[in-house]
């Protein structure tokens, strides 16, 4: 049955639903304009995250740049949060890749116009968050990314995040496995994960230990620039990879890795107490130790998942 959301949009279909969240296909209320609406679910979100995902979809109904997906409309309804944005008549990236259908060159394309949309709004101080190849669309004029902060927003919570663990999301970086909050740096190892993918068409970790680890097979045939890209983006360390999404795609479009700190001159500084050998060893057992604990930290916490999964699936399945 439709349902009306403040007297501006009607439900339609449920194309979607998951733990969290439910997604209908849906129009105006004059049923003129075809729109995608989001619900997520009673008890899902807490209040200051409804008041600061309230905030940044006023920052996403402003026109922000083409190839973002403008929202419609994001508020508190019948059935929880929910956010409306455009219909676009287009293609999940994730078809694309499963069905093989993508060249070299549209995976350097569509990178570019996926930073275009990212560089933007990391300019307005807006990280996605949660960037995929099923939050890309493709129609004739090329990518275009939605699900803008919602999504980042909601993985935010500790069982979302449970969960992801649990699942192996692949829109997790290293650092949000770690525990720590999604920033600038994760949508740029989100876009090298998807350069990645449309590639080489497959993912390209099979663990979240081996994107801890950063370990990964590049596919041979790829030229060198190709290879150097994905592997800075996709390092697991914030701090080697790409500063920021402009880096990355000036480099993707000359063919060799840009740095735009090499342009900035800092003062001669005449170093004291520089390490000898020995305290440079013994820093970096410290590293290998750190690592080690972290590595064990993240294992624990993948256990502590798979109970917070257990537990969800049975209130959810009556079980």
């Amino acid at each position: 049955m439709d349902r009306l959301l403040k007297s501006k949009f009607k439900t339609g279909k449920k194309i979607g639903e998951n733990f969290f969240s439910l997604t209908y296909d849906g129009t105006t209320l004059s049923g003129e304009h075809p729109v995608i609406i989001k619900i997520y679910k009673r008890g899902t979100l807490n209040s200051p995250l409804i008041k600061n995902m309230k905030q940044k979809v006023k920052v996403l109904q402003g026109e922000i740049h083409p190839r973002i997906v403008k929202l419609l409309d994001g508020d508190y309804g019948w059935q929880g949060f929910y956010y409306v944005r455009h219909f676009i008549k287009g293609r999940p990236l994730k078809d694309l890749i499963k069905a093989k259908s993508l060249s070299a060159e549209d995976a350097e394309t569509f990178t570019l116009q996926i930073c275009e949309a990212l560089n933007a709004a990391h300019k307005r101080g807006i990280v996605h968050g949660a960037l995929s190849d099923n939050n890309i669309l493709i129609d004739e004029k090329g990518a275009k990314v939605t699900d803008f902060v919602i999504e980042g927003e909601i993985k935010e919570s500790p069982a979302q995040k449970a969960l992801a663990i649990v699942e192996n999301e692949e829109t997790l970086s290293p650092e949000e496995i770690s525990g720590q909050h999604t920033s600038f740096s994760s949508d740029i190892f989100a876009v090298g994960m998807l350069l990645y993918k449309m590639l080489a068409f497959n993912p390209p970790f099979r663990s979240q230990l081996e994107k801890l680890q950063g370990k990964f097979t590049l596919p041979s045939n790829l030229p060198k620039y190709q290879k150097d890209i994905i592997q800075k983006a996709l390092d697991p360390d914030p701090l080697l990879r790409f500063k920021t999404i402009s880096e990355l795609s000036e480099s993707l479009k000359n063919k060799a890795i840009i740095d735009f700190s090499q342009n900035i001159e800092f003062p001669a500084i005449e170093l004291e107490n520089t390490p000898n050998p020995e305290e440079k060893e013994t820093h970096i057992i410290k590293q290998e130790r750190e690592k080690s604990f972290f590595i064990a930290k993240v294992i624990l916490l993948a256990a502590f998942a798979g109970v917070v999964y257990a537990i969800i699936s049975s209130l959810f399945t009556g079980k």
